[in-house]
């Protein structure tokens, strides 16, 4: 057996006072506040200090115009030369969001803990690829089941990965 790769991280080198963007996407996330400690700690790892503010929203739609709280952390990060970061890139959905945030809070000032740097042009690329894998993964849930619906009209059903016999979705 081989030996296990050891994990580096590498602490953003960002010396400015930072507010933490985090979202989950129900309310039982957010009761549970796993998720949103889990990105607090991201965010810790990564930039080597505390936020100096939190600002929380629980949303699941596809409009970041509704989460109060991520307006709020831009507005109070123009005013006092603050970073936004933002542990998890996924929080965002598509490049328009992510660029919208970018324009909104100022070049050079967000910082996403999973992305080697959150500049026009990053961003620009990850989320293009994103939004594809996004598209086709789509595109393949529906072919796959068009497909198992098929098998129900002529075979009067289907065997699942578990080896269980289904007669309906």
């Amino acid at each position: 057996m081989g030996k296990k790769k050891k994990i580096e991280i590498s602490l953003i080198q960002e010396s400015r006072d930072y507010v933490l963007w985090r979202r989950v996407s129900t309310e039982a996330q957010g009761k549970s506040e796993l998720g949103l400690a889990a990105q607090l700690t991201i965010a810790q790892t990564f930039m080597g200090k505390d936020p100096v503010e939190i600002f929380t929203d629980v949303y699941s739609g596809t409009k970041l115009r509704q989460c109060k709280g991520l307006w709020q952390a831009i507005e109070l990060c123009k005013e006092k030369n603050y970073v936004l970061v933002i542990a998890k890139s996924d929080r965002m959905r598509s490049v328009q969001e992510a660029l919208e945030v970018l324009d909104a809070v100022g070049q050079n000032r967000l910082i996403f803990c999973d992305l080697p740097t959150s500049d026009r042009f990053v961003l620009t690329i990850m989320w293009a690829m994103w939004e594809r894998q996004a598209i086709m993964g789509r595109i393949n849930t529906r072919i796959a089941l068009a497909e198992r619906k098929r098998q129900i009209a002529e075979n009067g059903g289907f065997f699942s990965k578990a080896g269980v016999y289904r007669t309906h979705l």
